[in-house]
């Protein structure tokens, strides 16, 4: 077998790898992919549909052009480090800087859109002369490519920008690499092929001025919609990734259109659609917080913090900075991994794809790839108090005391139903107390010594019903009250007097019966339901129904912020009130209507490094806990039901074993070729695994200690390492659904890490967008809409003949 040499010497024309005829070379030289480093870093469905040849070819063809460059990976600690090097360019006017956080930031794209004459190019020109300024004057000591679309660019403007800044004219328009686009394919060729200008100019900014004129031109009507999309969506790819690879700045300026639906406010929007747009999550996505609280994204307060990636991949405490509520974006995808989240097209996620860890955008993610979630996470905790509830007490008239009372209310001279008006009782519940020996709030008595200007508390004496009994109301939540509690979330019964409890094993119902009467002091009662097949477990009393409820309307709050013994006894009761173990296979199914609830179930499994899924089918959602999560769970939480202990007791005896062997989404096909370029014996991955497409964590571990036994380090076996180790996992896409959008939609920036846990997936941060209006004369007002790190504002600058100001 050759060498790893040999193939470097083999592979030297695209028609040389495997896969790739003449034909297949020719359309992807003429789409741009005519080196091996951008076969490399394509995905095979990309470079399928650029070259005709199937997903599985374009995968073999991608790997053996890996072997022909240092390709390379970046993990999230190095996206951290990258960001490090962020430049930026001033505007010219410190208002407009600091409305942008410094200035237009390298390694990403700031949009401005606004009508015509509003200063977008003048913007475009005055960067295209600052950036060419020394760092310690707002620039960055580079040149420019101007890429023109709409035919705006002048020169002669560009001269009186570097002439009133005392610039060399002549310097400053060499550095000036301007390119016009006749229509929307040339635009992104343009775009394309600039890489080894790039290099050779040593270029800091890239201006598209404008985005969209060629795109609308060349896209007519609504059924060219999608296909403009499309190109108009690889192409900002494309300049994002100038803008990353090369730490450079794009600025791009866009069109406006008014929306005849927007009935207050300004109605112009930018062109181009929610590939644009900003990056946003649904409303109800849940965000896992640095104190154990799990809370709704559209509930967050700016004090709260939230749990984000660190540079090693380990889990930290982190504050975010902003959040951007967002309206109009009209197409949510919903992607699956087992865990489920609604992000907007332009979300973005970090995907595994072999040894690296990329960005990934929602609209891009397809089935099979795999996606970073967080893993085992760790929380104190704190036992939590619950809701203060006053006891009602309830008093009757004392025996004897009946004639004292009525002869007290005749000598007063006013009307029964009179004094009823200054009570909280009619005058027919009035007799019944005065008459019939009926119980009536405390409250009551001092009203009456106000209506009558008598004292009659000697007339009355506490009493209790079986309605109304003085019970012992907890103050703090208890494990035994956690519990009880998730049995409740998951099945519950709640009337204005009272709670029920419904099982079809009475072994069930006595178990919290015992923890129910221990809390409160009191005893409930067990009754066979008519004509069913199942028992009730009933607590009558307005104070305890009351307390359930408050506690229900809390649940999320006080079980994720409880230590893990008492969200440990939350989920059990949970699962007892919804859980099936299968008899067929180590399974634990959970339904429920309210998939939210679920998610949040979930979300509380990872602190046991228990890992589910949630899946929809008929209406009803279910939590599936599979295979060697059962035996987690098993350990962990367990059930009280001895019909469903005795089942997991049997697969965890039957299964224990087979369990072990844990796998992590990196690949053998990767892992055999980092053995032979090292030349290590293909044997380290072992032969009876073969059939399985992933390596296990005892592989991963035995690579680890080969390669440090020898001597070996590189960056693979470096991110290997931080795999094991970190706080995060990957799992495989099951599924991405598109949608259409109606509600408003959120996002959090978590500043410097730039990611956070939602839903248990962890997600990056949103592209700067900048809205501009003109004023009276030369003013202009800038608003930023969108961005990823700093909070919507507004700001006025001036553009004058001498350039951008204050």
């Amino acid at each position: 077998m050759a060498d790893d040499k040999d193939k470097k010497k083999y592979y030297k024309e695209l028609e040389d790898l495997p896969g790739i005829g003449e034909v297949t070379a020719e359309k992807l030289r003429a789409a741009g992919f005519e080196e091996f480093s951008k076969i490399a870093a394509a995905s095979p469905h990309e470079l399928s549909e650029i070259g005709g040849l199937g997903v599985e070819s374009a995968r073999k063809a991608i790997e053996a052009a890996k072997t022909m460059i240092e390709i390379g990976f970046e993990t999230a600690q190095e996206v951290l480090e990258r960001r490090k090097n962020i430049g930026r360019i001033t505007t010219g006017s410190k208002n407009l800087d600091e409305l942008l956080g410094g200035g237009i930031e390298t390694q990403s794209i700031t949009e401005a859109y606004a009508k015509f004459s509003s200063g977008k190019s003048q913007i475009g020109f005055q960067i295209s002369v600052n950036v060419q300024k020394p760092v310690d004057q707002g620039g960055l000591g580079r040149g420019v490519i101007f890429v023109d679309s709409e035919h705006t660019f002048r020169p002669d403007r560009i001269a009186m920008l570097a002439e009133a800044q005392g610039m060399d004219v002549d310097e400053v328009l060499k550095n000036i690499h301007v390119a016009r686009a006749e229509n929307s394919d040339h635009q992104i060729i343009l775009v394309e092929k600039c890489e080894d200008l790039i290099k050779s100019g040593n270029i800091g900014l890239i201006v598209v001025d404008s985005l969209m004129s060629q795109f609308r031109s060349d896209y007519l009507g609504r059924g060219a919609l999608g296909e403009r999309q499309q190109k108009l969506n690889k192409h900002v790819h494309t300049l994002q990734r100038l803008a990353d690879n090369h730490n450079l700045a794009v600025y791009m300026t866009n069109q406006v259109m008014d929306d005849p639906g927007m009935l207050f406010g300004d109605p112009t929007k930018p062109i181009g659609g929610h590939v644009i747009a900003h990056a946003c999550l649904a409303k109800d996505t849940l965000i896992q917080l640095g104190n154990g609280e799990i809370k709704r994204i559209s509930e967050l307060n700016m004090s709260d913090e939230v749990i984000s990636a660190d540079k090693k991949l380990k889990a930290k405490r982190s504050r975010f900075s902003d959040k951007v509520i967002k309206e109009g974006i009209s197409e949510i995808i919903e992607i699956d991994t087992g865990h489920k989240i609604k992000a907007s097209p332009l979300h973005r996620f970090f995907i595994l794809d072999g040894f690296e860890v990329k960005e990934i955008r929602a609209e891009d993610i397809k089935k099979g790839d795999c996606l970073m979630h967080a893993n085992r996470m760790f929380f104190d905790g704190k036992v939590q108090p619950l809701p203060e509830i006053e006891q009602e007490r309830l008093v009757h008239v004392k025996p004897g005391n009946e004639e004292k009372l009525r002869a007290l209310l005749m000598e007063s001279g006013q009307r029964r139903i009179d004094i009823c008006q200054k009570l909280e009782i009619t005058p027919q519940q009035l007799r019944h107390v005065l008459n019939q020996d009926y119980p009536t709030n405390e409250r009551n008595v001092g009203l009456l010594n106000n209506a009558l200007n008598q004292d009659v508390n000697e007339c009355f004496e506490p009493c209790f019903t079986y309605k109304h009994r003085e019970v012992k109301m907890p103050l703090e939540l208890s494990t035994g009250l956690a519990q009880v509690l998730g049995y409740f979330i998951g099945d519950w019964n709640l009337q204005k007097r009272s709670v029920r409890f419904r099982d079809q094993r009475i072994e069930v119902l006595e178990a919290y019966k015992k923890l129910m009467d221990g809390e409160f002091k009191i005893e409930g009662s067990i009754t066979r339901v008519k004509d069913k097949d199942c028992h009730n477990l009933e607590y009558n009393g307005k104070m305890i129904a009351k307390l359930f409820s408050e506690m229900k309307g809390n649940a999320l709050s006080l079980i994720s912020q409880s230590p893990n013994e008492h969200v440990a006894a939350f989920i059990k009761g949970f699962v007892d009130a919804e859980g099936y173990v299968s008899k067929s296979r180590p399974r634990i199914q959970v339904g429920q209507k309210n998939e939210q609830t679920l998610i949040f179930i979930q979300m509380l499994l990872m602190r046991f490094g228990i890992h589910c899924r949630v899946m929809k089918a008929r209406g009803s959602s279910t939590l599936l806990i599979d295979g060697k999560e059962v035996l987690g769970y098993a350990k962990a939480i367990g059930m009280t039901a001895p019909d469903k202990t005795e089942r997991l007791e049997h697969w965890c005896g039957h299964y224990e074993s087979t369990f072990k062997k844990e796998t992590i989404p990196v690949t053998r096909d990767s892992i055999r070729g980092l053995l032979k370029t090292h030349g290590l014996p293909l044997t380290t991955i072992q032969s009876r695994e073969k059939n399985y497409r992933n390596i296990n964590i005892q592989e991963a571990k035995k690579l680890l200690s080969i390669f440090a036994g020898k001597g070996i380090s590189c960056k693979e076996i470096d991110f290997l390492r931080m795999l094991l180790d970190g706080d995060v996992r990957f799992e495989c896409v099951r599924g991405v659904t598109r949608n259409e959008n109606t509600e408003p939609l959120f996002d959090i920036t978590v500043p410097g890490d730039e990611n956070f846990v939602a839903n248990g997936f962890v997600v990056h941060n949103s592209t700067y967008r900048l809205y501009l209006r003109k004023s009276k004369d030369d003013k202009r007002i800038a608003r930023l809409v969108d961005s990823p790190n700093l909070p919507e504002g507004e700001c006025v600058f001036r553009v004058k003949k001498e350039g951008i100001c204050d």
